[in-house]
This record gives C-alpha cells, structure tokens and sequence, in this order.
C-alpha cells in the first residue's frame, strides 16, 4: 500500500481514539459530580431522587407558565430534585434555571403536593 495512505489511515484512528479517551474522561468526570451531590444532599438529610426527570420537567414548565405567564416564553429547566427523607411527604425541592435569548436566572424551588397549592422560589 501506498505509505501516504497508511499516515492518513493512522491519523484518522489517532484522533478518533484522542476523541474517544475525550469523552470517557469527561462522563467519568460528570459522573464522580453527580455522586458528590448526592452524597452533599444527603449528608444534609434530605433523599435525592435524581438529576433530571423529564416527565416532571414537562409537566412542571406547562403547568407553572399557565400560573405565571411572565415565564410563558421561556425555557425552565429543572435540575436536582430532591426531597425529606420520610416516603409520605409531598414536598419536592429543585434547582429551576429559567433560560430565554438574553436571559439566563437560576433558582431553588420548594414545591408542596401539586403545582396550584403552594410553590416557593429563592434565587441561587
């Protein structure tokens, strides 16, 4: 074979491998962030249910902009849901990021049993 060929071939399997370690570092990286919050958010007695649920984040960002249209046309994230330890609370703790074109706020949500009952925001 053509030794020009086998320098790109070698090249191309180098950055692909260089791209790869990339990624495994950084999920492993991710990973070890979402252990020691965890851990943190628990260390202050309270049960961290996950970091992201989508179901809920759907249903929350419908319900809330019907209640506050002011968040009509933004983006609300929800992140770190956590809660009291006991199984029968209706209590639900988060981390709402509220993003549009030029705005981007960050808040720590406190939620009781269902969205028009009673919902309380604090800025990070």
């Amino acid at each position: 074979m053509n030794p020009m060929i086998l320098t790109v071939i070698l090249i191309v399997v180098l950055v692909d491998l260089f791209v790869l370690a990339i990624v495994v570092r950084y999920t492993r990286e991710r990973k070890e962030r979402d252990k020691q919050l965890k851990n943190r958010i628990e260390a202050q007695g309270y049960r961290y249910v996950g970091p992201k649920d989508i179901a809920f984040e759907k249903e929350f960002s419908k319900k809330f902009a019907k209640l506050n249209p002011y968040f009509k046309w933004k983006k609300l994230i929800v992140k770190n849901i956590f809660t009291f330890p006991d199984q029968d609370s209706q209590v639900l703790f988060f981390e709402l990021t509220v993003t549009a074109e030029n705005y981007r706020k960050e808040y720590l949500c406190l939620l009781h049993e269902n969205f028009t009952s009673y919902i309380k925001i604090w800025y990070k």
